[in-house]
């Protein structure tokens, strides 16, 4: 509770914005987060009808549309946000992965997809930091988002190249 009695409005947050991606309440001191998060699948396999062998979607042998699984990702964040702004990087890094499309048995004919690495940035502030206090600026927020800086792509190649 606030002064008098009366109940404190919640803190400014980004609304939809990512996760733990929120502008800091006013009077907040700085504050900085960190994560890192490695996904490494030891195995990943699927039964299309029992009776039937598993296809290991780690594999050369995997049938999904876009690859099969990807044994190792990493995804890491960095955000930095004070009252009325913040900052936030993120990159995100998938190994490669591989589809069979058919061919003999004796040679095989598997797509190869690439490992592929983004980077991401994103900052905001509150519009009256940047313009001045006004009735039009009051709860306005300016956001900057630039989506896979490095503009990388995924490699997929055959069994020819």
């Amino acid at each position: 509770l606030g002064p008098r009695g009366r109940t404190r409005p919640p803190a400014a947050t980004a609304g939809d914005d990512e996760p733990g991606e929120e502008a800091a309440p006013s009077g907040a001191r700085p504050r900085l987060q960190i994560n890192l998060a490695h996904t490494f699948l030891l195995s990943s396999r699927l039964t299309l009808r029992e009776g039937r062998a598993p296809i290991d979607l780690l594999s050369r042998e995997a049938l999904l549309l876009g690859g099969g699984r990807p044994r190792h990702q990493l995804d890491l964040s960095a955000n930095f946000s004070r009252p009325g702004m913040g900052l936030r990087l993120a990159g995100s890094h998938r190994s490669a992965s591989f589809t069979a499309i058919g061919g003999s048995g004796a040679e095989p004919d598997t797509l190869r997809f690439g490992a592929l690495t983004t980077v991401s940035f994103r900052a905001f502030t509150q519009a009256d930091r940047l313009l001045g206090r006004s009735a039009w600026t009051h709860g306005t927020r300016l956001s900057l988002s630039l989506t896979n800086l490095t503009n990388a792509r995924e490699q997929v190649r055959d069994r020819l190249g």
